[in-house]
């Protein structure tokens, strides 16, 4: 369930203090993805939360609290959008959030998380790129719009002033991507900006950086800069080195994109230890350390658009700096762009786009698992250049700060799970009419304490939410026991625990805000259909009333683009319209154009059982969110029950929805509720291109034919179970009168006795 955000109308502006004037320069790159995407900053009122006045705009989360929310257009400078973000904590233990914005910078005191304030605002050059670091009490900021070096004295920022100290200049073009600093070594580097690398500068007066090197054999676009006591150069060991690990390039960055790591130690004569590429390469754009320096986190900008693919982070061995190695990839499933991440204490804070603040466990590099998220952009996931911008996460106090570029500063609190919870018996899928249990493990993390009495079943059966205590059985876990229920019934469960500290965990851990477990009320579940279209099933393609000209429906290992996905979800094959030609670099070259094309599956039996209850799902990928005429364009799903000669509508994905911008997407449906049963049931998917035209793909995989049954209860005195009690029963209880066994013991206590004749007697007949 995706939460919508409540717009206020424009409130009172902040009043806002230490303007400093600066020259317009014209914005950089301005036939970029991020200038082509951009989107109109939301006008809306601040909010905090020690303000009681004002209720919580509503933003799709787990684990993640919204404490204060700046727009853009709180900061007054009449901005098209907010871009990178720092933090300070000043001698005084103050916290401080620096948002760049694209005309300027701003510093905000987060101190109080629920009452943010915006200190002092600054005008800068007019660019949508800005970038800030800090080193000591000063903050850098750079842009691509020009001026150098940006220099702020934060000395006095407890006081509410913050001092401008001027510009630095040297090195060549006063554009700049990006700015790093090692603040263990005390020097500040600035990447990009014209085609450049790394220029280099000490920082021995703070308030005037130096010029003291430079490294031009790539262009960088972001790097990070650490300084180590010990190295591992190719199985030589080398001695306090200052290391850069920069994501480059040429051309911009986006020839022979990858990660190249230098010592830096000799910033008159850095030297070039590695160069590596990596899987599914596009436009290397960042990377970071993990805390013991071993292990390196990097996101690619454009392989989403470029191959479909959802948002990855590639992880890299970088304990031998002469030979890093790429050991796995993870990813959430989403479809948007990664962008800035960050690691602390085993945590990635990940900004990525259009999904917002993502929050990793990856203690363990190789089972990364996403664990938290704040969506700061509720409109969609598509891969687009919108939303969250960077994050920064190093506050003692807990409080992370997310810059996002339509929607300004969010100051957040990750509630760290204190509680882990784990089916440990039953099936999730399907509950028993009578008698079911259910088994939860329940793990006590991040020194969280159980209440014993918490542990709670909730069950929704149509009529809302009950809650059933569950039972400690020993060893952590606890047993929820399940009321009777309807037969072939529907119903809603999740499981949920209370820490002391007041913290709630749940299962599955999205049930608060995505649903529960939805299960059917059976006695078993029989797969009749399960097509993953690694092999031919009889599928067809094509109708007598399509009439586009290209993106014909085709079983394919598919090659991804910004439209297509780039893999099968299930196996190696699915259906897509028209196989993007491999080494085309066009997303609309074998596009679904000018008319609709339909794929039919094969005949379906749904009369196997007339006591059970059908379900039919499928797993559905749909784009339609770019070309001339975007967001145009709808996906339609039919049911026949006489073999396609009559159709009736089971969904149409409408345009401009969130699932019609790419990404896999279930649907489930009982059939009964559109057809009668037939031994001649078809579906049939349509995907159409209309005029104005829009680049349109789609793709079917995971199909699936289920039903579910429940068997017939016994009936009282059916001693030979044909559902009648006649003649046949009562014989069978006299011809065994006397014995010990189960033949004519119809009471089910072992013998056949007086008790056994009289059941059948008083049932004769039914």
């Amino acid at each position: 369930m995706l939460k919508k955000l409540n717009l206020a109308l424009l409130g009172p502006i902040a009043v806002l203090t230490g303007l400093a004037s600066a020259p317009p320069e014209a914005s950089a790159h301005p036939d970029d993805p991020k200038i082509l995407d951009q989107l109109p900053p939301v006008i809306a009122e601040p909010y905090r939360k020690a303000d009681a006045s004002r209720g919580a705009p509503e933003f799709d989360s787990l684990d993640v609290d919204l404490l204060s929310w700046l727009p853009v257009n709180t900061f007054g400078l009449g901005s098209d959008g907010a871009a990178d973000i720092w933090g300070y904590t000043s001698p005084g233990g103050r916290e401080y959030a620096l948002i760049t914005l694209s005309n300027g910078l701003s510093f905000v005191d987060v101190t109080e998380p629920t009452n943010a304030q915006i200190v002092a605002t600054f005008s800068g050059p007019d660019s949508l790129w800005q970038d800030v670091k800090i080193y000591g009490h000063h903050a850098y900021a750079v842009s691509e719009g020009g001026q150098g070096i940006r220099v702020y004295n934060m000395e006095n920022i407890d006081s509410g002033q913050v001092a401008f100290e001027g510009t630095v200049t040297s090195g060549g073009s006063t554009a700049t991507h990006n700015v790093a600093i090692d603040t263990d070594s005390g020097f500040l580097y600035r990447t990009g900006g014209s085609n450049n690398g790394l220029r280099i500068y000490s920082l021995d007066n703070p308030s005037s950086p130096q010029l003291v090197g430079e490294w031009q054999d790539r262009y960088v676009h972001d790097a990070q800069i650490r300084a180590f006591d010990t190295v591992n150069i190719g199985g030589q060991i080398g001695f306090f080195r200052q290391i850069a690990f920069c994501c480059s390039g040429f051309n911009g960055g986006s020839v022979d994109t990858g990660l190249t790591i230098v010592d830096v130690t000799n910033k008159s004569n850095p030297v070039v230890l590695s160069q590596t590429a990596y899987s599914s390469r596009a436009y290397s754009h960042q990377a970071w350390l993990s805390e013991d320096g071993q292990t390196l986190f990097l996101n690619d900008e454009l392989d989403e658009q470029n191959f479909g693919s959802p948002t990855t982070t590639r992880v890299f061995d970088v304990s031998d700096l002469a030979n890093p190695v790429e050991i796995t990839t993870f990813t959430n499933g989403k479809s948007a762009i990664d962008h800035n991440l960050y690691v602390k204490n085993g945590i990635m804070y990940a900004a990525n786009y259009r999904s917002g603040l993502r929050i990793f466990d990856v203690s363990d590099p190789m089972n990364a698992e996403e664990i938290a998220f704040f969506d700061t952009f509720p409109d969609s996931d598509s891969p687009n250049f919108n939303g969250a911008w960077s994050v920064y996460p190093f506050f003692d106090s807990g409080t992370i700060i997310v810059s996002d570029i339509e929607r300004g500063l969010f100051v957040l609190r990750y509630n760290q799970a204190q509680l882990e919870l784990e089916l440990a018996g039953g099936d999730s899928s399907t509950v028993l009419p009578s008698g079911e249990t259910i088994d939860v493990a329940i793990s006590e993390v991040n020194g969280g304490e159980l209440v014993t009495e918490s542990p709670t079943l909730i069950l929704d059966r149509g009529n809302g939410p009950e809650s059933f205590p569950m039972s400690p059985i020993g060893s952590g876990v606890y047993r929820a026991s399940f009321p009777d229920l309807e037969c072939l019934s529907t119903v809603e469960y999740y499981f949920e625990a209370t820490a002391v500290n007041g913290s709630t965990a749940t299962l599955p851990r999205t049930a608060t805000t995505s649903g529960g477990f939805v299960a059917t009320v059976a006695t078993e579940q029989v797969l009749a259909i399960d097509d993953t279209f690694d092999l031919d099933t009889g599928w067809i393609s094509g109708a007598p009333d399509d009439d586009a000209t290209s993106g014909f429906w085709e079983r394919v290992d598919p090659v991804g683009t910004t439209a297509q996905p780039g893999d099968a979800l299930f196996g190696q094959f699915c259906f897509v319209t028209g196989q993007h030609p491999a080494g085309s670099s066009g997303a609309g070259a074998n596009d679904v154009d000018n008319g609709q094309t339909t794929l039919i599956s094969r005949a379906i039996d749904l009369t196997a059982d007339a006591n059970a209850r059908y379900e039919i799902s499928y797993w559905r990928w749909f784009s339609n969110s770019a070309g001339a005429g975007p967001n145009t364009d709808p996906f339609v799903v039919d049911i026949s029950s006489d073999g396609g000669q009559s159709w009736v509508n089971v969904e149409i994905v409408a345009p401009n929805s969130p699932e019609s911008d790419g990404g896999w997407y279930q649907h489930s449906f009982d059939p009964d509720e559109f057809i009668a049963r037939s031994s001649d049931v078809l579906l049939r998917f349509i995907a159409s291109d209309s005029d104005p035209q829009s680049l349109v793909e789609a793709a079917i995989d995971g199909f699936r034919v289920s039903y579910f049954a429940c068997d017939d209860p016994s009936i009282p005195g059916d001693a030979n179970g044909d559902g009648l009690v006649d003649l046949a029963d009562l014989n069978m209880v006299l011809a065994n009168f006397g014995q010990t066994t189960d033949i004519g013991d119809v009471t089910g206590d072992g013998a056949v006795d007086l008790g056994d004749l009289n059941l059948v007697l008083a049932e004769f007949g039914a």
